[in-house]
């Protein structure tokens, strides 16, 4: 169900693009900080410190293969997308809004990816980066920021740009493609690993092969079979999509109807504002 109240302002009027703006120099700005001191000056992935000529180029890497890198990158072109366009797209349409809820899904896993990180604090089922007593003050900056500062402030403005478009959970079928289409990422992902991990193993480089410790399916967490536990791998993350994309549906009726009652109440105000002047200037 879809109900067009596109009314936005000239984007330079409305303080949603702006918001969108602010988001946009803030994530181009902490891949900055995570360039200058992650991987030239501080060494946050690997050790600076040996001789190896190459070291540059395999912390710059091991930066590009992180979950949280990738979803920054779609990030910053969704919200590219949104800027150079926000007065043309159409908020009600079905490409734009579920664009959103994608880039909204991606960010809250890696989100929860990195909250189980920091909760059970293991190289084993993370990286190294998860143990906070080795992080520097950017590094400490630039790993809130990315991680729990711009999901929830994707969480935020979606609450103010919904109010054009309502799920229909009795007809869950309908919408398919976008269940679908959520998927296609993080499967990428997964078979992204997998590669980098065979071509790792040829270079013979150990450092971040499998990106993540519980990617591991040469030394599963359970079990003793690679292959099952891949497939394991493969099925848990589908799941798990699924269940943050319907929460993100929830959330998105949630805020229909809020923005809704709020407009129809507004509405309802002004009318009866309308009527009460007429009749003091019928009585006048």
């Amino acid at each position: 169900m879809k109900i067009d109240k596109n009314t936005n302002k000239r984007f330079y009027l409305n303080w949603r693009w702006y918001y969108h703006l602010v988001l946009l120099f803030i994530l181009v700005y902490m891949f900055v900080v995570a360039i200058k001191y992650g991987v030239i000056k501080e060494g946050w992935y690997k050790n600076l410190t040996d001789n190896n000529k190459y070291n540059f180029i395999l912390s710059y890497d091991a930066m590009n293969s992180f979950f949280t890198t990738h979803v920054n990158l779609l990030t910053f072109i969704w919200l590219t997308i949104i800027i150079l366009g926000y007065d043309k797209i159409r908020t009600n349409s079905n490409w734009s809004w579920t664009a959103r809820n994608l880039i909204l899904n991606w960010n809250i896993l890696m989100f929860l990816g990195f909250l189980v990180g920091l909760i059970f604090t293991t190289t084993r089922l993370a990286n190294q980066l998860v143990l906070i007593e080795r992080w520097t003050r950017y590094q400490t900056i630039v790993t809130v920021v990315v991680h729990f500062v711009v999901p929830l402030a994707l969480v935020i403005i979606y609450f103010f740009e919904q109010n054009s478009c309502y799920y229909q959970f009795k007809k869950l079928t309908k919408y398919w493609n976008e269940l679908v289409l959520v998927n296609i990422y993080p499967l990428f992902y997964l078979g992204f690993v997998i590669v980098r991990s065979i071509i790792y193993k040829k270079a013979v480089i150990q450092d971040y092969r499998f990106v993540y410790g519980f990617l591991n399916f040469e030394k599963p967490l359970f079990g003793s079979s690679s292959i099952v536990y891949l497939v394991l791998l493969f099925i848990i993350t589908i799941l798990v999509t699924l269940v943050v994309h319907i929460n993100i549906m929830l959330y998105n009726n949630l805020c229909f109807n809020y923005q809704n009652k709020s407009s129809k109440t507004n509405q309802l105000k002004s009318d009866q504002k309308n009527l009460n002047q007429k009749n003091n200037n019928y009585k006048s």
